[in-house]
């Protein structure tokens, strides 16, 4: 199954220069303008991780950040912004953000996270299935069992 890494940022040069970093490690992105342009083609289920700038017209990115979390609590939303402030830091990691980052970036560092976050969300999906593998195998066998 292939790896997307969603950017979501309102500046083409951003989107881009992203683009490029993370295809150069072999990353397959999605470049979006806007938080609807993210929310229209979003599919949960999917392996990856969303970069998101907190400044963008329409939805911001905190809000963003707030429905991809009641879409898939899972997914893990790395945000990345030049207007950061400790509270609103604060917010977003108690909201479940998997980092806030401020720009300008180390993009060693920033690969490190989104590597770091596509690993543990790649192994929480595994543990799930083996959850509902497991709770079906069980529910067949108990009604197995009980038909004789």
């Amino acid at each position: 199954m292939e790896i997307f890494v969603y950017v979501v940022d309102d500046d083409q040069q951003v989107r881009e220069s992203l683009e490029w970093l993370l295809e150069s490690v072999n990353l397959t992105t999605q470049l979006f303008k806007d938080g609807q342009d993210f929310l229209d083609t979003f599919t949960t289920g999917l392996p990856g991780c969303v970069v998101l700038d907190v400044r963008m017209p329409g939805i911001n990115g905190m809000d963003l950040h707030q429905l991809i979390k009641q879409i898939d609590k899972d997914f893990p939303v790395i945000i990345v912004t030049g207007h950061a402030d400790v509270p609103m830091a604060l917010r977003a990691m108690k909201e479940g953000a998997f980092d806030f980052i401020e720009k300008p970036y180390n993009d060693q560092h920033l690969l490190a996270r989104i590597q770091v976050a596509i690993h543990q969300h790649g192994a929480a999906q595994k543990e799930q299935e083996k959850t509902k593998l497991s709770r079906s195998y069980l529910t067949n066998y108990l009604n197995a069992k009980h038909r004789f």
